[in-house]
């Protein structure tokens, strides 16, 4: 069916990464198991459907937290009846937003590993690889929005009203209003920090096609476009944004936290030179201008924090991991189904793999977020590319020149990287040694001069704001000797003094409201509150290696912030508040909320049968 159109509405602009972005394609991949979408000439890109499909449930959160109307979504990005043939077509238009630079920031991969319950390390069959574009990437962004001369639903033809119809206008407000604020995601690992994107460099036009001289300069290419300003905070005809810069319906949690230990998440690929190295997180500027982080991704926060939150669950209820769940990507599989108090709202459920379990059919996706965390000391990508270089290049041959005077710097501790001069050739009158341990020494001299390179990049990348790396050697002991026991020396390159981001925590209160289960809220509210007195009681490691004293944290909970606006009870008696302030008096809704989870544990315990 043909609807007439009285305005047409253009936007144009660049859709720029804010995090790393991960939007699945079809097909299989050499370098990893989720690639990213392309088209047939093999160009990334964000597709539109996946655009459409965002806003809109932006848009319908929106209308829900702020309490609008949202029948308008149906109209606005079309509907279909279910059985039926009535609906009607969408009005709003978004192309596929195709990659356009800058150059460098090519695709990287970054590897995933899920954790077994029981042993604590990596569980069988649950590593992956994936796709994504780094920080900075750019994509061309490019939304069309009609307004019909009348606002009709087709299903009811007899009682369609027709009166003009200002939706279209006050969606696209709405749409470039929380775009231009970064505040959608967009693609695969959403609660893990991935996919937030920003609009900017946005331009829209305006063309009444009832008017002959606005339809004419339109279609000669001669209808100007008008540069687009964001609303400041709480202004605007969307009102996205609340007075103090938050997004409705989320509560947002900051942790000012220190280290206490070196704390990193070791990167997929080892090195020659050094054995493991630190995750790092590449941002590009429009320029081509890159700059290289430490980072502690999302994933690995989440994974520390779900960890923590099972502990005191099933501490609580006395429910240990079944003890057959190890070393099997089943087990791990039940226990990440297993139906504990808080857990799955939180932080998600798989769907179920029991046909049979109808409670749990499509999964649930968490409602908990968690942001990157970056180091503040940042170095230029060519500097980093010279320390990878040195880190993943073959041994130096004999044919090379060996370096001479070592330097010391802070990054090795004031130590000399180099602990000695080269040895020399061997003395007349001595028995010629074996081949072995020729080779031995040969190997342990090659050792040393890329040792001496590797410290001279390090001590170029200090300074006010770079990063601050040294190489910790380790080996194992042997248990029958009690020395270093053979072929077991392996080296951390692990960063010291680091200053960190804080971490945040955003939780959707509008998404928990629809989690099967009566209070949710209460129950969510309790649990997050506990796991961050764990983490002011330095009992939360995060990264890798936090069994040999890596990932040791400390924060203070008058450095744990809650802020929000438009939040529902018992979230909104946070806002304000620091930890600090809620655990000196609490609040009434969170002493409410005390009284559920009570509630909950006892009737849990008296399920199964234990004392609670």
């Amino acid at each position: 069916m043909s609807v007439g159109v009285h305005h047409r509405y253009e936007v144009s602009g660049i859709l720029v990464c804010e995090s790393p972005l991960s939007v699945g394609g079809w097909g299989e991949s050499p370098t990893a198991d989720l690639p990213l979408a392309r088209n047939a000439t093999g160009q990334l890109l964000i597709p539109g459907t996946a655009l459409a499909g965002v806003l809109r449930h932006a848009l319908q959160r929106w209308y829900t937290v702020l309490g609008h109307d949202s029948q308008p979504i149906d109209d606005l990005f079309g509907f279909v009846e279910p059985r039926t043939q009535h609906g009607t077509a969408s009005r709003i238009r978004f192309d596929d937003a195709v990659f356009l630079g800058p150059g460098a920031a090519v695709p990287t991969i970054r590897t995933g590993v899920g954790i077994d319950r029981v042993t604590g390390s990596a569980a069988s069959g649950y590593l992956y690889t994936q796709e994504m574009v780094p920080s900075g990437g750019c994509f061309r962004f490019r939304m069309i929005g009609e307004e019909p001369l009348s606002r009709a639903r087709l299903d009811t033809p007899d009682q369609q009203a027709l009166r003009p119809a200002q939706d279209t206008a006050e969606a696209i407000e709405a749409i470039l209003h929380m775009l231009s604020r970064a505040e959608l995601s967009i693609g695969a690992g959403q609660s893990k920090g991935l996919g937030r994107i920003r609009l900017t460099g946005v331009r829209t036009r305006q063309i009444d096609l009832s008017s002959r001289k606005e339809l004419l300069s339109w279609l000669s290419g001669t209808r100007p476009w008008q540069p687009y300003q964001a609303p400041a905070a709480g202004g605007g005809a969307s009102g996205a944004t609340s007075e103090t810069g938050s997004r409705p319906g989320w509560l947002t949690v900051s942790i000012n936290w220190k280290p206490l230990s070196p704390v990193m998440v070791r990167e997929s690929y080892p090195g020659l030179v050094v054995k493991t190295l630190p995750l790092t997180r590449h941002e590009y500027a429009p320029n081509g201008y890159g700059r290289v982080r430490l980072v502690l991704p999302g994933s690995s926060l989440k994974g520390s924090l779900r960890t923590t939150a099972e502990k005191i669950v099933r501490t609580l209820l006395e429910r240990d991991v079944p003890a057959d769940a190890a070393g099997s990507s089943a087990g791990l599989g039940a226990a990440l189904e297993e139906d504990l108090p808080g857990i799955g709202p939180l932080f998600g459920r798989p769907p179920a793999r029991n046909p049979g379990d109808k409670t749990n059919e499509s999964g649930w996706r968490g409602v908990l977020q968690i942001e990157d965390c970056l180091s503040h000391g940042h170095v230029g990508l060519l500097d980093w590319q010279r320390l990878t270089e040195a880190l993943t290049k073959a041994p130096i041959s004999e044919s090379q020149p060996s370096p001479r005077a070592p330097v010391s710097s802070p990054a090795s501790g004031g130590r000399s990287p180099r602990p000695g001069p080269r040895p020399g050739p061997r003395p007349r009158g001595k028995e010629p040694r074996s081949s072995a341990a020729a080779a031995r020494d040969q190997r342990s001299i090659e050792r040393l001069d890329d040792r001496y390179v590797l410290n001279s990049v390090l001590n170029g990348l200090g300074g006010k704001d770079g990063l601050q790396l040294r190489v910790s050697d380790h080996n194992s002991i042997d248990r029958w000797t009690g020395g270093a026991a053979d072929a077991r020396l392996f080296s951390v390159l692990e960063p010291v003094a680091t200053r960190w981001s804080p971490l945040i925590l955003a939780l959707d209160t509008y998404r928990l409201s629809l989690a099967p289960g009566e209070h949710q809220a209460d129950i969510c509210l309790i649990l997050l509150i506990n796991v961050l007195r764990e983490i002011v009681e330095g009992r939360v490691d995060i990264g890798t290696n936090t069994t040999r004293g890596f990932g040791q944290i400390t924060a203070a909970a008058k450095d744990i912030h809650f802020t929000g606006s438009d939040l529902p009870a018992p979230w909104s008696a946070l806002t304000g508040l620091t930890l600090e302030d809620i655990l000196g008096e609490l609040p009434k809704p969170v002493v409410t909320a005390l009284e559920h989870w009570s509630d909950l544990l006892t009737t849990e315990s008296s399920l199964s049968g234990e004392t609670p």
